[in-house]
This record gives C-alpha cells, sequence and structure tokens, in this order.
C-alpha cells in the first residue's frame, strides 16, 4: 500500500475529543466507525446482530463502545447525548452538576459503587466486562438524576435495553463468557450491599427497560403524538416477547394497531377534504401528513408481523405448559385434568386441542 492509499483509508477506530458536561473534564472517547462496522438484521426487540466489519477487526464488537466515561467524575451516558445528557429537558446543567457534586461529597452509598463502577477502563479497546460496568454505571448516575427531572424517562428505559443486549450477546459467545464471567460475578457481588437488586441478567434488564418505557407513556416531553406513543407501545410489545409475557405483548400490539389505524383514516380524510370546509393544506404539511402516514402503515405492517410470533409463542408455550401437567396427571378424570389446566391460566382453545370432547378430534392429534 502506498502513503496515498494509507492517507484514503477510513480510520477503524474514531476518537473524539470531548468534555464531561459534569465537571468539565476534558478526555478522549471511542467509537468504532459506523460506515466500517454495521448490522445485517435485527432481533425482535431490535437488537443489532450479525455485524460486518473490515477482515480483521472480527474481534470488535460496536456495542461495547456505546457508553462513555468521563475519567474523573465517572459520569457515564450513551454517546449518543454524552454531551448533551439534558437534552429535550428544562433543567439547567448547573443545578445538576451541584446536585451530583453533592451525591458524591455526602452520599456513602454513591462513594462504594463508584468504587466498584469507576474502576479505571481501556476507552479504546473495552470488553465485555468492561461494556457491562460502563452500562450499569450509566443506569446508576441516571437514576441519581431523575428525581431532579422527572421526565426523559426513556433514556433510562434504553439504557436498559442496551444491558440486556451486552448479557445477550455475551451469552452467545462461550469463550468470552468464560473469559470476563468470574469479573462480572465478583462485581456484583461488590455491588449487592449497595445497589439493590443489581440487574445482572437479560431478563432483570429487560424487566426494568418495561418499567421505564411504562413511565415514558406519561412522559409529554417525549409522547408528543399518537406517533411517538405508538412507537413506544411496539417497543414494550417487542421485549415482552422476549420476557415471554406474549399476553401482554398481543395486548399491546392491538393498541398500537388500533391507533395508528384511526390516526391513518384521518390523515387520509385531511389529504382528501374538499369543498367550502376543507382546511388548505400548504405544501410542506401535505407532504409531513403524507409521510406520517406512511410511517404509520409501516409501524402497522410490523406489528402485525410481531402480533403473529406473538401469538404462535403463545400456542407453543401453553401446549408446552399443559403437556407437562397432563403427563404429571396420567390415570385422573379428565374434567379434574381440565380444571388444573384452567387453575394454571391454560386457555380453553389449548384445552379442547389436547383433550377434545367425546366424538371430537383435537387439533393436537394432526400435528403428530
Amino acid at each position: 500500500m502506498n502513503p496515498a492509499d494509507a492517507a484514503s483509508k477510513p480510520l477503524v477506530v474514531l476518537k473524539y475529543s470531548v468534555v464531561c458536561p459534569m465537571c468539565g473534564t476534558a478526555s478522549v472517547q471511542y467509537r468504532l466507525n459506523p460506515r466500517l462496522f454495521f448490522n445485517d438484521s435485527v432481533d425482535i426487540d431490535l437488537q443489532p446482530k450479525k455485524f460486518q466489519c473490515p477482515k480483521g477487526y472480527e474481534s470488535l464488537h460496536p456495542p461495547l463502545y456505546h457508553m462513555w466515561c468521563c475519567p474523573k467524575c465517572y459520569f457515564a451516558a450513551s454517546h449518543k447525548n454524552f454531551s448533551d445528557p439534558l437534552k429535550n429537558t428544562h433543567m439547567p446543567v448547573d443545578i445538576v452538576r451541584k446536585h451530583l457534586r453533592e451525591v458524591s461529597q455526602t452520599n456513602e452509598v454513591f462513594t462504594q459503587v463508584m468504587k466498584v463502577l469507576g474502576r479505571s477502563a481501556d476507552a479504546e479497546r473495552p470488553d465485555f466486562y468492561q461494556a457491562i460496568r460502563m452500562n450499569l454505571l450509566a443506569i446508576y448516575m441516571f437514576d441519581q438524576i431523575l428525581p431532579l427531572l422527572k421526565q426523559n424517562f426513556i433514556v433510562q428505559a434504553r439504557n436498559y435495553v442496551r444491558l440486556a443486549w451486552l448479557y445477550r450477546d455475551l451469552s452467545e459467545r462461550p469463550v468470552e463468557q468464560a473469559s470476563v464471567r468470574p469479573d462480572i460475578e465478583n462485581m456484583n457481588q461488590q455491588l449487592a450491599p449497595h445497589w439493590s437488586p443489581v440487574p445482572m441478567t437479560e431478563v432483570d434488564a429487560m424487566r426494568k427497560a418495561l418499567e421505564y418505557y411504562s413511565l415514558t407513556l406519561e412522559d409529554v416531553s417525549v409522547v408528543k403524538s399518537v406517533e411517538n406513543r405508538v412507537n413506544v407501545l411496539q417497543q414494550m410489545a417487542r421485549i415482552s416477547v422476549k420476557v415471554h409475557e406474549y399476553r401482554k405483548a398481543i395486548e399491546l400490539l392491538r393498541d398500537v394497531m388500533s391507533s395508528a389505524r384511526a390516526v391513518c383514516t384521518q390523515l387520509d380524510r385531511d389529504l382528501r377534504a374538499t369543498g367550502p370546509q376543507a382546511r388548505i393544506l400548504s405544501s410542506d404539511e401535505s407532504s409531513e401528513m403524507v409521510s406520517q402516514k406512511r410511517r404509520l402503515e409501516t409501524l402497522i405492517t410490523d406489528s402485525e408481523s410481531v402480533l403473529e410470533l406473538s401469538r404462535d409463542a403463545l400456542i407453543e408455550a401453553q401446549m408446552k405448559k399443559a403437556r407437562s401437567i397432563m403427563a404429571g396427571m396420567t390415570g385422573k378424570p379428565a374434567e379434574e385434568i381440565r380444571t388444573a389446566l384452567v387453575q394454571v391460566g391454560i386457555d380453553s382453545a389449548t384445552i379442547s386441542r389436547l383433550m377434545p370432547e367425546a366424538g371430537k378430534k383435537g387439533l393436537f392429534k394432526f400435528l403428530k
């Protein structure tokens, strides 16, 4: 490679000079070049999957670089809002700075948590242990700010989602898991006396994300329209599928589709309105309404796909649970078995498939 080629070759790891918004400390932070590292697919909860990367850099994983941390005060946040963590809020940054300074000086629990999470880090080459630690640090820091803000809960919801994704990614990498698991377990043990409960698993983190997304629905600084609301609801449904709460996912998705269709109908009516009472739309207004209708139609289509998956997963889960119970009640009267199935939440359709009444064949018979 000649010098000219080397000079024009894109950098793999990008360096950013940033200033901590809380203490003013300058530092260098890192990200992988998004032009060179990109995902081919997403999981049901929109987790990026199957990253493509330059040859020779397969060991680098973009999600490990997502959180940035101040090396002095340990303020941590997503690289997307590290420099402006109070964006879209009405809270002056000076008040938050003062609050965090007071907490760091007077709160012994905070001090102990910082001793565990605020250790030195290799920002240029993070591993899963460091990424999980930085994510927990971002969550803990935002927990200190939330009582002041009383809004922007969506930031914490996303923090928990990203933590869950890290746990999931790690579970799919046995070699790396074996390497960092002792450090993670030791960290959790040290945190437990001061932060309870520590989100130690993917499911723990996902359930916390659902809590904060629920709070987001009441946050008028984020949910300003039906479109905002249904986007939050759909993400909650996607997470519900991952934690096997299929009925909740189905309920949320029905709400999404009903609300989105109602808005689409109204937009279509407004766009087609004629006559002396019709409001004359500017080209910009008309264009935005068409774009919004298309976004909502895409959301409806996506929701229909997730709904079908949720229904199939619910049927499979119900069948598995019912078969397990029936296996332990061999020889019992049919009515007693049916009662036992009802008591544990097996729906009547599943019971009918597995235990058809006399003269009827269960669907399950045809599936064997």
